[in-house]
């Protein structure tokens, strides 16, 4: 959780966002900072909410009743008792395939420049921007903008340690 809250967590993924809970649960968590409540939203408009389990800002429940993939929205309120609705970055699965990874690691992708960078997509119905970089000296990488208050811990990224991307 301290690694975390930091920014300094090697793979962010294998703690926010949702996991396989026992019989037939998901245990979902989410790094907000600056967040006084948090709360699971589904499709079907049941709605969960997250319990604070790190006073920077981590926050975590168990969602009853669901199993994995398990599509969501994250309800908050900040500091200032406003209300929104967020996609969790943490819920959708790598959007860079098997095979692009591996030419990547290789040197035989022709195509880096669709690969790399920043791209307008569409993954599982949610419009979004895919990111990747080559980075391979960095310990982290985070998209930052004013959505997340230029705060570097709050979206680090998937890191494949195979090929630094």
């Amino acid at each position: 959780m301290d690694a975390i809250v930091a920014g300094q967590h090697g793979d962010p993924f294998a703690v926010l966002g949702p996991h396989a809970g026992r019989d037939g649960t998901v245990d979902v968590r989410a790094f907000l900072p600056g967040a006084r409540a948090v709360a699971v939203l589904l499709p079907d408009g049941s709605i969960t909410p997250l319990g604070s389990v790190h006073p920077g800002g981590l926050w975590e429940s168990v969602v009853p009743g669901r199993t994995l993939p398990l599509a969501y929205r994250l309800r908050l309120v900040d500091e200032q008792g406003r209300v929104s609705e967020i996609e969790d970055p943490y819920r959708f699965p790598p959007t860079l395939s098997g095979y692009d990874l591996h030419l990547l690691g290789e040197g035989t992708h022709f195509r880096l420049f669709e690969r790399l960078g920043a791209h307008p997509i569409h993954h599982e119905g949610v419009g979004g921007v895919r990111f990747a970089v080559w980075a391979p000296n960095a310990r982290r990488v985070s998209v930052v903008g004013d959505w997340n208050g230029w705060d570097g811990r709050t979206q680090p990224i998937h890191l494949h340690p195979s090929n630094s991307i």
